[in-house]
């Protein structure tokens, strides 16, 4: 982690995070190694096109969770970053995925 505050006009924060997401329906989605792999990535690009700041990223078998720097972000906003961004591109990816567990609706 990097210990380097971020300034603002009058203050100089770091705010880490362990943010923890379940799937929708508590599916165990995670246990398909192809579709881990490609959900890691996805965040993992989602982290650094956005410049959200992590130390690290793992999974069980129904959720993800990421230490993060919550610095710049409000929690709505990044959830939307998050979840909306890898959703919609994991689903296209997998639509096997969104046809068995999740019957047309989100991740």
């Amino acid at each position: 982690m990097n210990d380097d505050l971020v300034s603002y006009s009058r203050a100089q924060i770091r705010i880490w995070v362990h943010l923890s997401l379940n799937t929708k329906y508590a599916h165990n989605i995670f246990d398909d190694k192809e579709f881990r792999e490609a959900c890691q990535t996805e965040i993992k690009f989602i982290f650094e096109k956005h410049k959200i700041e992590c130390d690290r990223i793992g999974f069980d078998s129904n959720h993800f969770h990421a230490i993060i720097d919550l610095a710049r972000w409000s929690i709505t906003d990044l959830l939307k970053i998050v979840k909306g961004t890898s959703g919609k591109h994991l689903l296209e990816r997998f639509p096997s995925i969104k046809k068995n567990f999740f019957w047309g609706s989100g991740l």
